[in-house]
């Protein structure tokens, strides 16, 4: 015989919030012979307290109740995150139409006329509780989903700490487990070194997708010793060929030659590099105009090109560290002028710190993330 325990069979748990005592008792001894856990309450705000410490499966609301009633108490209960989705069945004697749609506009599944037939309460509370767990079940199989190709993503961008001849530092925060913005470090030859960061249209699975795919594309550029226009260009029409035609992507690609202190770039739609000058020190944006990639079959991005010093640094962004509320919109301008301050005054902290330091400044306070922030820090 095994010695392993019997595992406890899952009970559905009910709480009944009811100001008549004899309804409230009659309901639950039905109820508990119907195989239900279930607990009382003898008027809103005790019901309310009970079901946040019980989190059961379903309440049952009784909409007329002296003080505050079933209307105002399933109100408060769906304005509390942790209690929202808990299916709440109002239980009424009146057929009035108006009093069921207020009801339903306070967040309630259902209703159950008094005098109630047991049989139908009994197979509306397992309607709504099945219901419930079914969606529970769908939302945990999605975010299972979602925080494998979270890690997958994750896995594909390069680690700063893995790869210290490259000297670069990242802060990636996506605005949900997996984001849109993508970043690359490729080795094109001795002492030369290509720093890639884009970011693709949406924040949801199919963004994180086409990063996936654009890691591909640049290794296989790479590969075939691709210029990186005609590796762009590559990536133009597979974004073109293979993806939905609302989704497009910017990107900035700098191409840095340690051995000759210059530093090439090319930009696809993408907000200006700044480059972050050890002497002064000082702060400039550089702008190079370019379209964006997936939308235009014959894609147009320019390459220019600047000197660069030993100490200086170039700072690489996705549009979510400058984008700032405004009256009018979103002000960009007022956000690279914001990220520029934060530059230079930690320009004095070395690569990491400053990351970090730039990358805190943006969210003040932790503010809610509204939009994917990713930004690079490359020592040249």
């Amino acid at each position: 015989m095994s010695d392993q325990p019997t595992p406890t069979p899952w009970l559905p748990r009910i709480v009944i919030i009811d100001d008549d005592p004899v309804s409230a008792s009659l309901m639950g001894a039905f109820l508990k012979q119907e195989g239900f856990l279930v607990s009382k309450a003898g008027n809103g705000p005790a019901g309310r307290r009970l079901v946040a410490a019980e989190r059961p499966d379903l309440v049952l609301l009784d909409v007329q109740m002296p003080g505050e009633n079933g209307i105002e108490t399933c109100q408060k209960l769906k304005e509390d995150p942790a209690l929202a989705d808990i299916p709440v069945i109002f239980l009424t004697s009146s057929e009035d139409l108006g009093t069921k749609l207020q009801g339903f506009d306070a967040g309630a599944v259902d209703y159950i006329t008094k005098p109630y037939q047991s049989l139908e309460v009994s197979a509306r509370i397992r309607v709504h509780i099945r219901a419930r767990r079914t969606m529970g079940l769908l939302t945990q199989s999605q975010m299972a989903q979602l925080e494998n190709l979270a890690s997958a993503q994750r896995a594909i961008m390069p680690d700063p700490a893995a790869r210290p001849e490259c000297r670069f530092q990242v802060h990636y925060l996506p605005m949900n487990q997996a984001g849109g913005d993508f970043y690359d470090v490729l080795e094109a030859g001795l002492g030369l070194f290509d720093y890639v960061v884009a970011d693709v249209s949406g924040h949801d699975a199919d963004a994180s997708l086409v990063t996936s795919a654009l890691k591909v594309l640049l290794y296989q550029g790479q590969s075939t010793l691709s210029s990186p226009q005609e590796t762009l260009r590559m990536v133009n029409g597979a974004l073109l060929a293979a993806f939905p035609e609302a989704m497009y992507l910017t990107l900035v690609w700098v191409r840095l030659n340690r051995s000759r202190n210059t530093m090439s770039m090319l930009s696809a739609g993408h907000p200006p590099a700044l480059l972050l000058r050890a002497a002064g020190p000082s702060i400039e944006p550089i702008a190079v105009h370019g379209d964006v990639l997936g939308m235009f079959p014959d894609a147009s991005v320019v390459e220019t090109t600047h000197s660069v010093a030993p100490g200086d640094r170039i700072i690489l962004y996705t549009d979510g560290a400058i984008e700032l509320p405004d009256p009018d919109g979103v002000s960009r301008d007022r956000g690279l002028e914001r990220l520029s301050a934060l530059c230079l005054a930690h320009a004095g902290l070395d690569l990491a710190g400053m990351v970090a330091a730039v990358s805190a400044g943006l969210r003040p306070g932790a503010a809610p993330v509204t939009d994917d922030i990713l930004v690079m820090g490359v020592e040249v």
